[in-house]
């Protein structure tokens, strides 16, 4: 009897061990493990600028983040030209999420005035990119203004690396209308309701020029002093090997 419960203590044992070997699940003779590759990281350095002006493409990684400023020059048919600014925040809050906030100025209509903000999220469908085809991202936008009426947008971001590393493509489809009344002097409460729906798509291509830009200075004569520590300053070469310079292209319709 004694034998018998040292067989099944030996028993228990090995098998455990064999769970353990193969991440919880056993594989006894015969059995083939069964193994799962999980693929995490940072996402390539040139998806983290932004490449193109009007196709978005791709997220900022998590905790990473981006402040831009923003000039346009709008030339409506029948109207006067105008101008826009725009400060942008952008922030990776997940693995999948990024949110940008929008300040916008504008002096449509002659004088400068606050045009409204902007609101976009972007969505990844799989957080690892590269792993999923084209790497869609759902994009979705909410735009209150002041003087006409807040509009909506929504999108489906694609795009990736195409015939090796130095060519990039993008795709966006695109569309938005309004969401709320806008300004009508005919009407006898002021206001009225007019979608404006539009849909369309955006596509753009970025080739690299160069992979590593290196820059380099002269050395200063002594008698040049750092303006931060007051200690003679010294020629350096600086190479930013993470960063790219490229040629890129853009067509919407």
């Amino acid at each position: 009897m004694r034998g018998v419960v040292v067989a099944l203590v030996l028993s228990a044992s090995a098998h455990a061990a064999s769970a353990q070997e193969t991440e919880g699940k056993s594989a006894g003779p015969g059995m083939t493990p069964h193994y799962e590759t999980t693929v995490s990281g940072d996402s390539p350095a040139f998806t983290q600028d932004r490449t193109f002006p009007g196709t978005r493409f791709w997220k900022l990684d998590q905790g990473h983040y981006e402040i831009e400023q923003w000039w346009r020059l709008r030339a409506p048919r029948g109207a006067d030209a105008f101008q826009i600014w725009q400060t942008e925040i952008e922030m990776g809050l997940t693995r999948r999420v990024q949110l940008d906030l929008y300040e916008n100025l504008s002096t449509e209509g002659g004088d400068l005035h606050h045009e409204g903000n902007q609101i976009e999220a972007r969505i990844a469908l799989d957080p690892v990119y590269g792993r999923t085809p084209m790497n869609p991202v759902l994009y979705l936008e909410w735009h209150p203004m002041h003087l006409a009426a807040d509009r909506a947008e929504v999108r489906l971001l694609g795009g990736g690396q195409l015939l090796g590393p130095k060519l990039v493509g993008a795709v966006n489809l695109f569309f938005e209308q309004n969401v709320t009344n806008g300004p009508d002097a005919s009407a006898p409460s002021g206001s009225s309701f007019a979608a404006n729906p539009e849909l369309g798509a955006t596509g753009a291509i970025s080739y690299a020029v160069r992979d590593r830009i290196c820059a380099s200075a002269r050395r200063p004569s002594s008698r040049s002093r750092s303006r931060r520590t007051g200690t003679p300053a010294r020629g350096r070469s600086s190479c930013w090997s993470g960063r790219t310079c490229r040629c890129g292209s853009s067509v919407s319709t």
